[in-house]
């Protein structure tokens, strides 16, 4: 079987008719792994994915594309190759020749033309707004008709919503985010932001990976497979989760949650998970990423004292003043002070600090073990608490706009199929979904 592309599709079909007993071969127009970063896999979830796909023997021709097909004894199949690959053969024989460069949705010839109804010049797809409503009025569409995600999942939510909208007069369906999930052997699964995405949409990011050997049950029963992820440095909130193992997508919606609620790897790693789970590795991973952290997780409840200590309506540590108060204690003129002089600079500025804290402060912040601290080092850690302390004013901020705004009016109910919650009866809709043109391949 010879296949064209190297999407997930493309992917998919080869794992199946590899496990079949099939030779397969995947040709790539550009490079493998630069063709799934493309479409949006993390760059160590792509390189394991094909590392797999090489395990089980598929070859993967890359900057290879189809010349010519030439049609020989029936079924078989002679390919002419166009490559810059000196590897690849000229010509290539296969049974089955799977064209797997991407789909269309079938819009055409179902009778949308005579309603009037807007087709995209570029995709083919059905137009909606965000109640799936197309131009014209009362005619809804959902499904593949609308171009990509074009999975199962999105379209029975799409057809729930438009279904809902007809009943329910503003109701908007759109706009919901869902985890990506792919039935390769082993899955992978992802949600939120790669480590890339975050640098190009100019976060500060880091990212905490955890081999499934990791785990006793990944050790014994599945140990090939990764999770990572991927966090904001300055407050560990995790803004994306990549997975490629056993059970991949099932793990996955673990990680959308933790996404969604804004979890950070400080949380993570002081949260227990019942063993032998594979969720496990969720912990690995965080821990991994908190020790590429200058201020990781034993920073963050003296972090904690220290911005409280700064007052609800202080802006923070002012770095003028604390390096006066820091250079007055220092009497000996060294530039660095110990326990007891650190408290009485806190005490100078009028917010004192437990001893246990300014202890512990120095026992992580003193990298050359003289018992001391010295300015460079006293600054930065108060650059960190300033910076959250401007995060919690921003998120305080915004909780009291919410707080402030008109409540939303209360959500109708209706029950479509048995009894509408007006005695009304409906207005006459239709709703389009289709999966025409889709190929047999799981989400």
């Amino acid at each position: 079987m010879v296949i064209l592309g190297a999407g997930i599709i493309a992917i998919e079909y080869a794992k199946i008719f590899r496990k079949f007993g099939a030779k397969v071969v995947m040709l790539v127009r550009s490079g493998a792994l630069s063709s799934l970063e493309r479409i949006g896999l993390d760059h160590d979830i792509a390189d394991q994915l094909l590392h797999f796909l090489r395990k089980d023997d598929v070859e993967i021709f890359e900057q290879t594309t189809v010349q010519e097909c030439i049609k020989r004894d029936g079924r078989q199949l002679t390919i002419k190759l166009k490559t810059s690959n000196s590897k690849v053969p000229e010509m290539i024989e296969t049974d089955v020749f799977l064209v797997a460069a991407g789909r269309v949705p079938t819009t055409s010839g179902i009778g949308l033309e005579k309603l009037g109804v807007k087709i995209a010049k570029k995709g083919g797809h059905i137009e909606v707004d965000d109640r799936y409503e197309t131009n014209v009025k009362g005619v809804f569409a959902a499904g593949d008709v609308l171009g990509p995600p074009s999975l199962a999942s999105t379209g029975i939510h799409q057809a729930q919503s438009s279904v809902t909208a007809m009943f329910e007069e503003g109701k908007s369906g759109k706009g919901v985010s869902y985890p990506v999930g792919v039935w390769t052997t082993p899955e992978f699964a992802y949600y939120g932001l790669t480590k890339a995405a975050g640098v190009t949409q100019g976060l500060d990011v880091e990212e905490g990976k955890a081999h499934y050997t990791s785990c006793l049950r990944g050790r014994v029963f599945s140990p090939d497979g990764l999770v990572k992820l991927v966090f904001r440095k300055d407050d560990g909130v995790i803004i994306g989760v990549h997975l490629i193992g056993a059970d991949a997508c099932e793990l996955v919606h673990y990680g959308m949650d933790l996404v969604c609620q804004e979890v950070s790897i400080f949380k993570l790693v002081t949260t227990l998970f019942t063993a032998v789970t594979y969720h496990e590795l969720f912990k690995e991973a965080a821990l991994d990423g908190n020790s590429k952290l200058a201020f990781g997780a034993q920073w963050q409840a003296i972090l904690e004292e220290l911005g409280a200590s700064s007052g609800k309506d202080d802006a923070g540590f002012d770095e003028a003043r604390l390096r006066k108060e820091f250079d007055a204690i220092d009497t000996s003129g060294d530039g660095s002070l110990d326990a007891e002089e650190l408290s009485a600079v806190f005490q100078n500025l009028g917010k004192p600090v437990k001893k246990g804290t300014v202890a512990n402060l120095i026992r992580l912040a003193d990298d050359d073990g003289n018992g001391t601290i010295e300015w460079p080092e006293f600054a930065r850690i108060f650059e960190v608490v300033n910076r959250m302390q401007t995060q919690k004013a921003k998120k305080a901020k915004a909780t009291e706009t919410s707080d402030t705004s008109e409540p939303p009016e209360p959500e109708k109910t209706a029950q479509v199929g048995n009894t509408l919650s007006s005695g009304s009866p409906p207005k006459k809709e239709t709703v389009i979904s289709s999966n025409f043109g889709r190929q047999m391949s799981c989400d």
